[in-house]
Parts: C-alpha cells; sequence; structure tokens
C-alpha cells in the first residue's frame, strides 16, 4: 500500500517525513534501494544514514564534532550543517510502486515492472522534525487477521474429518 501515512511531528532536526509520491534513495552492500524511512542519523564516520545504517544515496558527510541541533534539512532536500550546504537529499520516483520488490526493514528495490528509478516531481517535499507514520488501516488488518484465522480452522477441521473417515475405513477393512 503506497498510500500517504499521517504526519507526526518529532522535533528532531533529522527526522523527514517525504510529502507526495516518492522516496529516498540509499545504499545497501553496493545495492541501491528506495525507502520511505525518513528516521534519520548520522553513523560514526560521519555519514547520513537511515536509522537501521542505510547510506544516503548520494552520500552526505558531515564536518566532524558536528552537533545535531546545528544541521537543517529544507524542503528540497538541501542538508546543511551550522548553514553550509553538504548536500541535498535524492528523492527519487518510479512509474509503477506497485510493481517495487519489497525488502527488509521498509527498503524496496525498482523491477522491470515498476519501472526504472527517475527524479521525484518538483512537488515532493521534505518535511524536517516530521516522520511519516504507517498507514496500515487497523480495522482492515484486524478484519483480514480474523479472516486467516478463520479460514485456518476451517482447514484444520477438514483435515481433522477426512483423518476420522481414514480411521473408519481402516478399521472397516479389517
Amino acid at each position: 500500500d503506497d498510500r500517504q501515512g499521517s504526519a507526526q511531528e518529532t522535533g528532531e532536526p533529522l527526522d523527514v517525513a517525504i510529502e507526495g509520491p516518492g522516496f529516498i534513495q540509499v545504499k545497501v552492500d553496493g545495492k541501491t534501494w528506495l525507502t520511505r524511512d525518513g528516521h534519520l542519523q548520522v553513523d560514526a564516520q560521519g555519514r547520513l544514514a537511515t536509522g537501521d545504517g542505510a547510506l544516503i544515496d548520494p552520500p552526505i558527510t558531515f564536518p566532524k564534532g558536528t552537533a545535531p541541533d546545528q544541521i537543517s534539512i529544507a524542503a528540497d532536500g538541501t542538508v546543511a550543517a551550522a548553514g553550509k550546504k553538504l548536500g541535498q537529499i535524492r528523492l527519487v520516483t518510479v512509474a509503477n510502486p506497485a510493481g517495487l520488490d519489497g525488502g527488509a526493514d521498509n527498503r524496496f528495490q525498482a523491477t522491470n515492472a515498476s519501472g526504472a528509478v527517475s527524479a521525484a516531481p518538483r512537488t515532493t517535499t521534505l518535511h524536517a522534525g516530521v516522520l511519516e507514520a504507517s498507514n496500515v488501516d487497523m480495522g482492515d488488518a484486524m478484519a483480514d487477521l480474523m479472516d486467516a484465522q478463520r479460514s485456518f480452522q476451517l482447514a484444520s477441521k477438514a483435515i481433522q474429518v477426512a483423518d476420522q473417515a481414514l480411521e473408519i475405513a481402516n478399521g472397516v477393512k479389517r
């Protein structure tokens, strides 16, 4: 489900929410991934990364000793520390987000079905100090869970009935 989730203010300068269609491009083990996870951090080498350690692509490195309150992220993705521009978070999109291949930690990879990665529309922006919440509808999720549970119970009962029928047939044979 690629619908936008609601925005939750955190006040953290490295938290960003994407407004509009698009993803942040990251690298993990040399592979390019897409994510909407805007919980960013500075890793031990001073590089901007997601909360799970995926590096922002293209890389953005902070000078040693940069405090989080000195960092700012503009709506267009421009990252600055103490007023000095360090780089820009690249916002990208694909023609068919439903065709993306899901991976671990809220990351996706482009496929033939999704189309090639391209720049996100200019209307897609970042909001600093905000995170995008899950877009899962709890009512729908609970209904799906109950439906799956009932289906499992029905299948289990059918197996029990078949087992009993085979037991009776086995007893008649003797």
